[in-house]
């Protein structure tokens, strides 16, 4: 059973000034299982925080698929989070 599954996921944000748009994460693909331990590891600005932010629907993904226990962040959030 995978616990976080993560298909082509993408978050843009607003631009500000003459940056129309931000891209925060761009295809990003994963699958982590069930009782899996993993760590999340870049530079400033990769997107780590973006990510976890996705993963805990506190952000909704701009492209993609994202599951928690086969869960989607966008259409069960309530449950993700439980």
């Amino acid at each position: 059973m995978l616990a976080i599954d993560v298909q082509a996921l993408r978050r843009v944000y607003k631009g500000h000034g003459k940056q129309k748009e931000v891209v925060g994460l761009d295809g990003i693909s994963l699958q982590i299982g069930a009782g899996e331990i993993h760590g999340l590891l870049g530079p400033n600005g990769a997107g780590k925080t973006t990510l976890v932010k996705v993963l805990s629907t506190i952000l909704l993904p701009s492209a993609g698929q994202v599951s928690i226990l086969g869960h989607d962040v966008v259409q069960q959030p309530k449950k993700v989070r439980a």
